[in-house]
């Protein structure tokens, strides 16, 4: 029997790949980060023995990880492969450990070099942004089922909407008018119209407009979210929901692929719309009560 992602047409080992190629990333700039400070401090005299021993630990648990990730093959299957991805999170508690030691330990004997103090930085954030990946890959293929109660479509929009931290320079529009009640999970779709709202801002770089409104048409509740910026390529256009699919650097492209599989599991749609007025993602749900009600909004 086929999963949900045959299905959706998506290509099982192109998304096993991928999945290993963005968990590689982190891995490995913690891996050239731990070699530049390895050679920093070696080449201080007196030696720090405890330094050495501490990035000695650091560069064990960086080769488990890539030894792990070498397992993660398409032929694996995607399941599998999943498993094996979250086994790295042994390997990244070893090295937040080794990590928090190391800081402890240069910063404890000044005058403290600059470019070590740079690169534990950076080593710090690869590791919360490994696990950021890891949790969403988690979070994603495990998702199943909703927990839906009835509630005010408009009055939790603006719960949304009020409580979103919006850059200073966005400026928010809204027109709520669907006066629809909707059968939700209100954690998982905020979750997924939170994630559009930080879209918008980083596509606007904290400067532009956001446009929240709803309706109901067809029988169903529309939610509308349209930023001012540049809007979709036609290449996004047609792989904005595909997981791992990103035009922007150091972004693991499964904000939208979240999203769309939230709004699937509320037996809705969710849309990327060309729109000359900056990036339009159009969320369709079903609204009981409302005329025409389960028949898809166009």
């Amino acid at each position: 029997m086929a999963t949900d992602l045959e299905e959706g047409g998506i290509d099982l080992a192109a998304m096993t790949s991928l999945m290993r190629h963005e968990v590689a990333n982190p891995v490995a700039v913690i891996g050239n980060s731990s070699y530049f400070i390895k050679n920093r401090l070696s080449a201080k005299v007196p030696a720090d023995e405890k330094a050495a021993a501490l990035l000695g630990g650091m560069e064990s648990a960086i080769r488990e990880a890539t030894a792990n990730l070498k397992s993660i093959r398409p032929e694996l299957g995607l399941k599998p492969a999943i498993a094996k991805a979250m086994e790295l999170d042994s390997s990244l508690k070893a090295l937040e450990k080794s990590l928090a030691s190391l800081k402890i330990r240069v910063e404890g004997r000044p005058p403290v070099d600059e470019k070590v103090a740079k690169h534990l930085n950076i080593i710090g954030m690869e590791i919360t942004r490994a696990y950021g990946i890891l949790e969403a890959i988690d979070f994603y293929f495990k998702l199943k089922s909703l927990s839906p109660q009835p509630a005010d479509l408009d009055a939790f929009l603006e719960e949304i909407l009020s409580s979103h931290p919006f850059p200073d320079g966005v400026k928010v529009k809204k027109s709520l008018q669907s006066k629809a009640k909707a059968s939700m999970d209100g954690p998982l779709l905020a979750r997924a119209l939170k994630g559009l709202l930080e879209n918008c801002c980083e596509a606007l770089a904290s400067v532009g407009t956001v446009t929240v409104s709803s309706r109901t048409e067809k029988g169903q509740a529309v939610i509308e979210i349209q930023d001012s910026g540049p809007g979709f390529s036609p290449e996004a256009l047609a792989k904005a929901f595909t997981p791992f699919f990103t035009t922007r650097e150091r972004k693991l492209g499964m904000g939208l692929a979240i999203t769309r599989k939230i709004v699937a599991l509320h037996k809705g749609k969710a849309l990327a719309v060309k729109s000359s007025g900056g990036a339009l993602v159009r969320i369709c749900l079903p609204a009981p009560g409302v005329a025409g009600a389960g028949v898809p909004a166009a």
